[in-house]
């Protein structure tokens, strides 16, 4: 498309001489080699824009998935602690419900009054295991449910996912 034009510039203008066409044709090349200069230059400064745009996309997106990680591990860390002290509580329950039946157990008389505290003890304990084991469960559940909810947070803006 370019070569054309070049032709017509130099058609249509008048030759004086046979020695001034290679001038013509030399202004008409450093015509187009500035357009095409141009338009590189455009080019180039419209993929670097795209570029930086791009990268700063990927930075915010790095930085905010960075930021939803430590605020995640950071739950956990909390989550593990409550945990942690849960089971504790849960072993001191049942180390002092042991000592008890064991004065219990110590005061007894007969045996069919062992009998009777030591079924006592264990239906006692059945219980409190039962519940202590829906109490951890339903702990774990919860702690589990927020250490996770930034990770859904950050995946959901990722994809554009509205709640």
């Amino acid at each position: 498309p370019a070569a054309p034009a070049a032709k017509a510039k130099i058609a249509a203008e008048p030759v004086e001489s046979l020695a001034a066409m290679p001038v013509q044709i030399l202004e008409a090349a450093t015509g187009q080699a500035g357009d095409m200069q141009e338009f590189g230059r455009d080019l180039v400064l419209r993929s670097a824009e795209g570029l930086r745009a791009a990268y700063d996309r990927t930075r915010i997106a790095s930085e905010e998935t960075a930021s939803s990680l430590e605020q995640a591990y950071s739950k956990a860390a909390d989550n593990v602690k409550q945990m942690q002290v849960k089971s504790i509580e849960l072993v001191q329950t049942s180390t002092i419900a042991a000592f008890d039946f064991s004065k219990q157990l110590a005061t007894a008389k007969k045996p069919d009054e062992a009998i009777t505290l030591t079924t006592e003890h264990f239906r006692k304990q059945f219980e409190a295991m039962t519940g202590q084991g829906r109490e951890f469960a339903e702990l774990t559940q919860k702690l589990m449910e927020e250490a996770l909810a930034p990770f859904g947070a950050a995946f959901s803006k990722t994809l554009g996912i509205r709640a």
